[in-house]
């Protein structure tokens, strides 16, 4: 059930919103300014803001025990860094739209995959790391980063983000894709799988 409560919440609240007002709330310059959410990576963000100084990296979410440590040491350390903390679930779809770009960029093992598709939804560009999940799920519909390498990320992010072109055509290409995960489309497969297995 939590997958099809997923997809359910994916086609009703996941939408592109407005992202002037919370741009202004949390600091943002509103022209030519570039945010993303992610887990930290100082090193793609001082390669990226050499050719794009006005980049600003958005980091959301709630550290777990393990992480807590280390995230309080990172607010004191990179001031230029927006640690926005808990998001809740209505405000999600608003910071995924206020970027520019939307970057996963993990290195260990994913599960479905189900953020750059809520960040697709909201009409983000999506670039994430090349794990098999990833791949899998978003197909041809996101740049792919081979995990743990910062220079190649930064390159990727220079790019999109000095190509509005091509972020807008991955947008519009991605909306036809993120409608095979809305409800009346994955309700479908299921009726399918159903059949298929009570035939055989």
């Amino acid at each position: 059930m939590r997958y099809l409560e997923e997809r359910i919440l994916l086609e009703s609240l996941y939408q592109p919103t407005d992202m002037v007002k919370l741009r202004k709330e949390i600091g943002l310059h509103i022209k030519d300014t570039k945010a993303k959410i992610q887990k930290p990576s100082k090193t793609d963000l001082k390669i990226a803001k050499k050719q794009i100084p006005e980049l600003n990296l958005v980091i959301g979410g709630t550290p777990d025990f393990y992480m807590e440590k280390f995230y309080k040491i990172w607010i004191q350390k990179y001031k230029d860094i927006h640690f926005i903390g808990f998001i809740s679930e209505e405000k999600i779809p608003i910071y995924y739209s206020m970027g520019d770009i939307f970057v996963n960029y993990s290195y260990a093992n994913e599960g479905f995959g189900l953020t750059p598709l809520e960040a697709i939804a909201c009409g983000t560009p999506i670039i994430c790391s090349s794990l098999i999940p990833y791949k899998e799920v978003l197909k041809d519909n996101a740049i792919f980063v081979h995990p743990q390498k910062p220079k190649l990320l930064a390159k990727e992010i220079i790019n999109l983000l000095k190509d509005e072109t091509k972020r807008k055509l991955m947008v519009e290409k991605a909306q036809l894709f993120i409608k095979r995960y809305t409800w009346d489309a994955v309700g479908k497969k299921l009726e399918n799988t159903y059949k298929e297995f009570l035939e055989n």
